[in-house]
């Protein structure tokens, strides 16, 4: 009999482990599939909690690296050691910071506009649309998708130029003053 029970006993565990290797592998499997879908969005996912009154990523998606010309990692871990404050246009920093902090307490979605520099050092527009809210710890995290604007920003910018143009040219303003003006707009 205790030979019996040993044999059925080694059949469950093989039965239960067998069962654990499976749901093993669709977890990876979903955690594959959804890492491609977040890698893959038009926009940068991140996700980042306040420590001491810091702002500081726990999770970035590899789009950052496309956007800014930033490795993933550099924008990790406390603010010290992070990227994000020094990329952030100095003006925005501290409205940026702001508006998370208060979002933080409020709990709600906002979007927040703001420029930032790549690698590079070219400017770019973000809008940044986030959530804050209460995990079941207590703690509370921001998350966020930040589409990259620039090129709207730049024609919209253009068409108000041209319109400009345009308008001191049938109010029959002087070619230097029209000229000057185009200039300035550059």
């Amino acid at each position: 009999a205790p030979l019996l029970e040993n044999a059925q006993l080694f059949q469950q565990l093989r039965a239960e482990l067998a069962e654990r290797k499976r749901a093993e592998g669709e977890l990876r499997q979903s955690r594959a599939l959804y890492q491609e879908l977040v890698n893959t969005l038009g926009g940068i996912v991140w996700e980042a909690e306040f420590q001491k009154d810091a702002l500081v990523f726990t999770f970035v998606s590899r789009q950052v690296e496309w956007v800014l010309g930033y490795a993933v990692e550099r924008f990790m871990g406390p603010r010290e050691d992070s990227v994000w404050p020094r990329v952030l246009y100095p003006i925005d920093f501290e409205m940026v910071s702001q508006r998370l902090r208060n979002l933080a307490v409020a709990l709600e979605t906002t979007e927040i506009e703001y420029r930032a520099f790549d690698k590079d050092g070219r400017m770019h527009w973000f809008q940044d649309r986030v959530t804050a809210m209460r995990e079941s710890s207590g703690e509370v995290r921001l998350r966020g998708l930040i589409v990259d604007v620039t090129d709207h920003k730049r024609s919209v910018r253009l068409e108000r130029d041209r319109n400009l143009a345009l308008e001191m040219i049938a109010r029959g303003a002087e070619l230097d003053d029209t000229l000057s003006a185009v200039i300035e707009m550059l």
